[in-house]
């Protein structure tokens, strides 16, 4: 058997990040009609944990929000994963069911690698907020965080590369 190194849980999910690098969850991920399960073609809540990647990927960090989870891979510069429910683009790509018209939302890759340009805003004391375009292309990625409905990407430079909800300005 292999110990947990990090467990965290949303609403109705939970997950364990192993010390082997992998994850398992359990419990049901929920978006505004209802339970939409953990694995794609498998709608029911989740007793017992199961496996969630296949056998090959090994993780790093992981962080549950509210109907979502986001697993950073173990390999360098990192890559990051992230399923449940994205009605609020708290998974940083369109869900399985947006794209497909499924009911089910699967684990998949957030195409961070394609983020070339991007801006970054600075607040803060003496800051004046003011936008500079950054290139993230070639960064490690050193960590994963979540909100109720957001998800929050930590970089080795320290900037963070933030999407999901933003109907109050939180992001």
């Amino acid at each position: 058997s292999c110990k947990v190194s990090k467990l965290t849980a949303g609403s109705s999910h939970s997950a364990a990040l192993l010390q082997d690098g992998t994850i398992y969850v359990w419990g049901t991920f929920r978006d505004v009609n209802g339970p939409i399960g953990l694995r794609a073609n498998n709608s029911k809540r989740e007793e017992t944990p199961v496996k969630l990647f296949d056998e090959t990927m090994r993780f790093r960090d992981i962080a549950s929000g509210e109907h979502h989870l986001v697993a950073l891979t173990h390999d360098e510069p990192g890559r990051v994963f992230t399923a449940g429910a994205g009605v609020c683009g708290e998974l940083g790509r369109l869900s399985v069911r947006e794209r497909r018209g499924t009911h089910h939302i699967a684990p998949l890759e957030v195409p961070l690698s394609h983020v070339h340009d991007m801006l970054e805003v600075k607040v803060g004391k003496k800051q004046r907020g003011a936008a500079r375009k950054v290139n993230l292309s070639q960064v490690n990625i050193s960590g994963v965080r979540t909100a109720r409905n957001s998800t929050f990407v930590i970089m080795s430079t320290g900037q963070i590369v933030v999407f999901g909800a933003n109907n109050k300005g939180q992001l």
